[in-house]
Protein backbone atom coordinates (compact mmCIF):
# COMPACT_ATOMS: atom_id res chain seq x y z
CA UNK A 1 0.00 0.00 0.00
CA UNK A 2 1.36 3.18 -0.79
CA UNK A 3 0.04 7.12 -0.23
CA UNK A 4 1.04 10.09 -1.88
CA UNK A 5 1.84 14.13 -2.11
CA UNK A 6 3.04 16.66 -4.15
CA UNK A 7 6.33 18.72 -4.15
CA UNK A 8 6.46 21.10 -7.35
CA UNK A 9 6.57 18.85 -10.59
CA UNK A 10 7.39 15.43 -8.45
CA UNK A 11 4.60 13.09 -6.52
CA UNK A 12 6.14 11.66 -3.73
CA UNK A 13 4.87 8.00 -2.98
CA UNK A 14 5.48 6.49 0.41
CA UNK A 15 5.94 2.35 0.30
CA UNK A 16 4.96 1.26 3.58
CA UNK A 17 6.79 -2.05 2.26
CA UNK A 18 10.38 -3.01 4.39
CA UNK A 19 12.82 -3.34 1.95
CA UNK A 20 16.85 -2.82 1.95
CA UNK A 21 18.15 0.28 0.76
CA UNK A 22 19.28 -1.26 -2.53
CA UNK A 23 15.81 -3.26 -3.06
CA UNK A 24 13.87 -0.09 -2.17
CA UNK A 25 15.99 1.53 -5.09
CA UNK A 26 15.32 -0.79 -7.28
CA UNK A 27 11.42 -0.93 -6.38
CA UNK A 28 11.07 2.55 -7.18
CA UNK A 29 12.95 2.55 -10.36
CA UNK A 30 10.48 -0.03 -11.28
CA UNK A 31 7.43 1.76 -10.66
CA UNK A 32 8.52 5.38 -10.18
CA UNK A 33 11.43 7.62 -11.07
CA UNK A 34 13.63 6.66 -7.97
CA UNK A 35 14.47 7.07 -4.40
CA UNK A 36 12.85 10.59 -2.96
CA UNK A 37 15.86 13.36 -4.02
CA UNK A 38 15.88 16.48 -1.08
CA UNK A 39 17.80 19.24 -2.66
CA UNK A 40 17.15 22.19 -0.84
CA UNK A 41 15.73 23.32 2.02
CA UNK A 42 11.98 23.76 -0.04
CA UNK A 43 12.29 20.05 -0.83
CA UNK A 44 12.64 19.08 3.05
CA UNK A 45 10.25 21.34 3.84
CA UNK A 46 7.40 19.95 1.38
CA UNK A 47 8.55 16.48 2.59
CA UNK A 48 7.51 17.24 6.06
CA UNK A 49 4.29 18.75 5.14
CA UNK A 50 3.47 15.93 3.31
CA UNK A 51 4.53 13.03 5.83
CA UNK A 52 2.57 15.64 8.40
CA UNK A 53 -0.66 14.28 6.41
CA UNK A 54 0.07 11.03 6.38
CA UNK A 55 0.08 8.16 9.14
CA UNK A 56 3.88 7.16 9.05
CA UNK A 57 6.10 5.49 10.91
CA UNK A 58 9.71 6.05 10.10
CA UNK A 59 12.57 6.21 9.65
CA UNK A 60 12.00 5.85 6.03
CA UNK A 61 14.51 5.44 3.20
CA UNK A 62 15.18 8.12 0.81
CA UNK A 63 18.22 8.23 -2.40
CA UNK A 64 20.99 9.05 -0.16
CA UNK A 65 24.03 7.26 0.14
CA UNK A 66 27.64 7.46 0.94
CA UNK A 67 30.19 6.88 -1.74
CA UNK A 68 31.84 3.94 -0.90
CA UNK A 69 35.36 5.31 -2.15
CA UNK A 70 35.45 8.72 -1.19
CA UNK A 71 33.14 9.24 1.66
CA UNK A 72 31.44 12.02 0.36
CA UNK A 73 27.42 11.64 0.34
CA UNK A 74 25.33 11.07 -3.34
CA UNK A 75 21.59 11.51 -4.58
CA UNK A 76 22.13 8.81 -6.98
CA UNK A 77 24.88 10.21 -9.47
CA UNK A 78 25.50 13.72 -7.94
CA UNK A 79 27.08 15.52 -4.56
CA UNK A 80 24.61 16.62 -1.88
CA UNK A 81 24.44 20.53 -1.47
CA UNK A 82 21.77 20.81 0.76
CA UNK A 83 21.99 18.41 3.98
CA UNK A 84 19.69 17.92 6.82
CA UNK A 85 21.76 15.85 9.30
CA UNK A 86 20.54 14.81 12.77
CA UNK A 87 22.74 16.72 15.02
CA UNK A 88 24.25 19.14 11.70
CA UNK A 89 26.75 16.91 11.13
CA UNK A 90 27.56 14.41 8.27
CA UNK A 91 28.07 11.15 8.37
CA UNK A 92 31.60 10.05 8.04
CA UNK A 93 33.64 6.98 7.24
CA UNK A 94 34.54 4.31 8.60
CA UNK A 95 31.48 5.19 11.44
CA UNK A 96 28.97 6.06 8.92
CA UNK A 97 26.46 3.20 8.04
CA UNK A 98 26.17 4.00 4.40
CA UNK A 99 23.07 4.70 3.57
CA UNK A 100 20.33 7.62 4.44
CA UNK A 101 16.58 7.59 5.93
CA UNK A 102 14.82 10.56 7.10
CA UNK A 103 13.43 10.48 10.70
CA UNK A 104 9.85 11.07 10.28
CA UNK A 105 9.84 12.59 13.77
CA UNK A 106 11.99 15.31 13.90
CA UNK A 107 12.85 15.42 9.80
CA UNK A 108 16.11 14.91 9.88
CA UNK A 109 18.19 12.54 8.10
CA UNK A 110 20.24 10.05 9.77
CA UNK A 111 22.76 6.93 8.36
CA UNK A 112 21.70 3.74 8.61
CA UNK A 113 23.23 0.42 7.60
CA UNK A 114 22.00 -0.57 3.72
CA UNK A 115 20.82 -4.03 4.83
CA UNK A 116 18.40 -2.41 7.19
CA UNK A 117 14.65 -3.06 6.44
CA UNK A 118 12.61 0.03 6.55
CA UNK A 119 9.55 1.78 4.29
CA UNK A 120 10.59 4.57 2.01
CA UNK A 121 9.76 7.34 -0.38
CA UNK A 122 9.56 6.89 -4.01
CA UNK A 123 9.74 10.18 -6.14
CA UNK A 124 8.01 10.49 -9.52
CA UNK A 125 8.13 12.83 -11.95
CA UNK A 126 5.02 14.82 -13.01
CA UNK A 127 4.89 16.05 -16.80
CA UNK A 128 2.72 18.79 -17.38
CA UNK A 129 1.37 19.50 -21.26
CA UNK A 130 0.56 23.01 -22.17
Amino acid sequence: MSFSGFSGNVRIVVVRQNLTWENALDYCLANHSGLLWIEDEDDQKDVVEILKTLNVEGPLWIGLRQNPVFGFWIWSDRTVTYSNWENDRTPEMPSSRNCGVINVKNSRWQNEDCSDLHQFLCEEEISFIN
